[in-house]
């Protein structure tokens, strides 16, 4: 045994990681749970790892992260969503092909709109984070003409890395139809710890809650509103709240979809709430709804759980693992054909069934509070010593 793999594998080192992900939980463009999970597992590595954290960058950026490991923000501090993303990803390639493979363990939480193929040059030393498979379809609606490159570049990741860890079981399976060898850990992500004191003190009326990035198509945010005007006939005192980080364009175009509401008053977008003003909507909403098109595991629908709401949901890959249907939620098929007339059928039942939302949010709460940010920190700890040992032999 070498002496260098010595000092890394028993520690007397910190050995280096470098984890790429063009999000962060302040891009103003993405920011959703994938991000969270990249600066919280970064932040409790640091004390066995040499961490840094290579992130797409936005106007003001260098504001953030003083609380967490070395950041690096990559690309042009640009207002402008596409240029971020392609001027990350060129720097990005360009950065880590300048780095010694043979002193380093990578990690990536990958975007298919910003493509670094540099991620496939050492499979034996770097671990992919899947959190979905977005698919051609789902990839057009996002990024129109771009969507064949993204396509064959996701499936790139997929059938040609050598480790990987899939916040969900479906996209675990989907790894290994495309790549049998492959290392594949699902580990899911975890719940702040402050969600736990959430007391419920729920509204008056029947309030059904979204929270998460107001990403329309991704989140399914036009088949909630759709399935909300059906609720609306059957319960008229029924509100929705949509919340969460959203830009100008976003609320506008939803701020339209709502004026077609038969009641546009009982429905109020509330954007980029603070951590105390998101754990009050916990608390005083009747259930939490996300009929999303694709989903990696859904956070926010974990965290409503913990605060004793039922989910209504697709089956989406991430909410198979998320939510268990028919115990601490309703998972309905996600079909454009009926998905809206499900929703709005599952929302108009818990929001008439005291008891049933009772027994589910009990339910949820039981089975939410078992996701910590230090157990899913020290699986990836142990993943990532696993990944040096085998490439030292």
């Amino acid at each position: 045994m070498s002496i260098d793999r010595v000092n890394v594998v028993e520690g007397a080192i910190k050995p280096k990681l470098i984890h790429l992900s063009y999000d962060s939980p302040w891009n103003p463009w993405v920011a959703g749970g994938g991000a969270v999970r990249d600066w919280e597992l970064g932040r409790r590595l640091q004390a066995d790892w040499d961490v840094e954290l290579w992130s797409g960058a936005f106007p003001g950026c260098d504001a953030y992260g003083a609380d967490s490991p070395r950041v690096r923000w990559l690309g042009l501090h640009r207002n402008n969503r596409w240029v971020s993303r392609i001027s990350y990803a060129l720097a990005a390639n360009r950065a880590l092909r300048q780095q010694n493979p043979s002193k380093v363990v990578f990690s990536a939480s990958p975007s298919i709109f910003a493509p670094v193929p540099a991620l496939l040059d050492w499979p034996a030393r770097t671990l992919l984070v899947i959190h979905h498979v977005v698919g051609l379809q789902n990839a057009w609606h996002k990024g129109g003409p771009l969507a064949f490159y993204a396509a064959w570049h996701e499936r790139q990741l997929l059938s040609r890395g050598r480790h990987y860890v899939t916040v969900n079981n479906t996209v675990a399976a989907k790894v290994h139809a495309l790549n049998p060898n492959a290392i594949v850990d699902v580990r899911p992500s975890a719940i702040e710890e402050d969600i736990s004191t959430v007391v419920s003190n729920p509204d008056s009326d029947p309030t059904i809650l979204f929270f998460g990035r107001l990403d329309v198509w991704m989140k399914g945010l036009d088949r909630l509103l759709d399935a909300f005007a059906l609720v609306q006939k059957k319960i008229p005192q029924a509100r929705l709240l949509l919340s969460g980080k959203a830009s100008e364009a976003t609320e506008a175009g939803l701020r339209a979809r709502i004026a077609t509401l038969p009641d546009p008053s009982r429905a109020q977008i509330l954007p980029n709430v603070t951590n105390a003003e998101k754990l009050a909507l916990l608390g005083r909403s009747w259930v939490f709804a996300s009929p999303s098109r694709f989903e990696g595991w859904c956070l926010a629908a974990v965290e409503a759980q913990c605060c004793g709401l039922p989910v209504v949901a697709t089956d989406a890959d991430g909410f198979k693992d998320s939510v268990r249907d028919g115990r601490s939620g309703i998972l309905v098929p996600n079909r454009d054909a009926d998905v809206v007339a499900n929703v709005a059928r599952a929302l108009t039942q818990l929001l008439s069934d005291s008891e049933l939302r009772a027994r589910m949010g009990a339910d949820g709460r039981s089975w939410a509070t078992g996701f910590t940010w230090e157990v899913v920190a020290k699986k990836h700890d142990e993943i990532y010593r696993r990944i040096v040992a085998e490439s030292l032999t």
